[in-house]
């Protein structure tokens, strides 16, 4: 689109905090039970909730000077699965559920995608390092200053909001 001189600013929101607790994406299979297995328990990961992708793309749209033209990866926190599990521990007072699954079982009940994203996750984690991740969720401040951290958001969502 940049080549045919289209105005575009790329986002690119990183795994959903939302995979964690809500009900449609079966968490105790998902994030809890098959990620473990393939990103492993201790892994950065960078997260964001799907309410401040909602917000950075208002922002953009109502700043377009400042957003085109430009990519965003966005995250609003950097937290291995032990961590969030902990955070989840802290903030509801209950272990997330998980139910170990394979995650060649996990392909036939949900599809390829997810899997599929979280081995390409590794990679990438890997290949930019611990210190990218935190300057994209330092960065993602810029076009979303109210971006909420997995315990705020696990907070935030506790209260069923």
């Amino acid at each position: 689109m940049r080549e045919l001189g289209l105005p575009v600013t790329a986002v690119r929101p990183t795994p959903f905090m939302e995979l964690m607790n809500q009900k449609e994406f079966f968490p105790p299979l998902g994030v809890w039970g098959t990620m473990p297995r393939v990103v492993g328990w201790d892994t950065p990961v960078p997260w964001v909730c799907v309410q401040d992708i909602g917000a950075a793309v208002a922002n953009i749209f109502d700043n377009p000077d400042k957003w085109i033209g430009r990519d965003v990866n966005l995250a609003g926190d950097v937290q291995s699965l032990r961590n969030c599990q902990t955070l989840f521990k802290k903030v509801t007072s209950k272990k997330p559920f998980g139910l170990p699954l394979p995650a060649a079982l996990f392909r036939k009940m949900a599809g390829d995608e997810l899997v599929e994203m979280w081995q390409w996750l590794v990679g990438w984690v890997e290949q930019i390092g611990i210190d990218t991740l935190w300057a994209d969720v330092e960065a993602s401040q810029e076009v979303c200053p109210q971006a909420h951290s997995v315990e705020s958001w696990l907070r935030l969502s506790q209260n069923g909001s």
